[in-house]
């Protein structure tokens, strides 16, 4: 079985700091839960300001006050939220909710111990829990057994294949599909690619191909919208996976009309040499946006991304060693 899982309003946050507005987060939620899509992912759960018009919220009670106020139809436990850890207190799950079924888990490697401690607490008030390991492209061996290790202790609804750099291709997934062959059958396998590659699509087949039998959610987005350079969209995913939902196809393509198509003209996503050469040197891509910004020469960003990797400063971005090369290069 797949099922897809639209995260526009969490994933296309990064792109304009989670202001849609209240009115277009009503449509889209609308909209996407008529579409027939399984999972609606709403936005972050973090320690924030409230703001009605912002895809953040700082509890549950209040993400469930303004969802409840917009009138919005036939969730029926459809809706998620991203969390994590270190970005969150743990007392914010604290809360059951009527509106909210769901909640997703993302975390380093390093706060896995902290993961499960959210995902017992999450359970504990009815909600489903699914696992979101960042940067997996970075796991080693040892680390990635820990984690199926973990998973199947924990036994979350689903864990995720995260591929956070936009790293992954066909020619070099195997090894961490045949990792993730050792989660236990009745955890759904999660897929979120990005396209810095242009190879999600390609990256889903193999996947449903190697995971057959097994139960899939597929992470896409309206038009694309995500942290640059963006997600497989959700069209493509309904399009080529749902034949179900593909007669609720009409729907998606008036949200993409009515508010992400303005969102594009007013913000940048999509595929960019700069983030190609982020995701073949498996980087983190805040580099590639420092320089890009910069307006460095392609060649000499491939230099400062080969440097980087040499000097193991990839996987997590800093902004001192960014401004260290941008002077080093700056000459160029």
């Amino acid at each position: 079985m797949i099922e897809i899982l639209d995260c526009t309003l969490r994933d296309g946050a990064h792109i304009n700091n989670g202001y849609f507005g209240s009115s277009t987060v009503k449509r889209l939620v609308q909209g996407l839960i008529d579409s027939g899509l399984h999972y609606v992912e709403v936005g972050f759960l973090q320690n924030c300001e409230f703001d009605p018009n912002r895809t953040f919220y700082p509890q549950i009670s209040v993400f469930d006050e303004l969802i409840s106020g917009m009138g919005i139809v036939g969730y029926k436990k459809k809706l998620t939220l991203m969390l994590r850890p270190d970005r969150v207190n743990i007392e914010a799950i604290k809360q059951s909710s009527e509106i909210l079924g769901s909640i997703r888990i993302a975390f380093y490697y390093e706060y896995l111990s902290e993961a499960v401690k959210y995902a017992d607490v999450a359970r504990n008030y009815g909600y489903n829990v699914f696992f979101n390991p960042i940067v997996i492209t970075h796991y080693s061996a040892n680390e990635l057994a820990s984690l199926i290790d973990a998973i199947n202790d924990v036994q979350p609804s689903g864990v995720s294949i995260v591929d956070t750099f936009g790293a992954l291709t066909v020619d070099n997934v195997d090894e961490i599909f045949q990792s993730f062959r050792a989660v236990d059958n009745n955890i759904k396998i999660g897929l979120h690619f990005h396209e810095n590659l242009l190879q999600s699509l390609s990256l889903i087949y193999k996947a449903i191909s190697f995971f057959k039998d097994r139960e899939i959610i597929l992470d896409g987005s309206v038009y694309g919208m995500g942290r640059a350079p963006g997600n497989v969209a959700t069209e493509l995913l309904v399009s080529n996976f749902d034949k179900k939902s593909q007669i609720f196809l009409n729907e998606i393509i008036c949200l993409i009309n009515e508010c992400i198509a303005p969102l594009k003209n007013k913000y940048c996503w999509g595929y960019s040499p700069e983030y190609f050469l982020s995701g073949i040197y498996n980087v983190h891509r805040d580099y590639a946006e420092f320089f890009l910004d910069k307006g460095f020469d392609l060649k000499v960003l491939q230099e400062i991304f080969d440097s980087l990797v040499l000097n193991s400063f990839g996987s997590r971005f800093s902004n001192e060693i960014a401004q260290k090369y941008y002077n080093e290069f700056i000459d160029i």
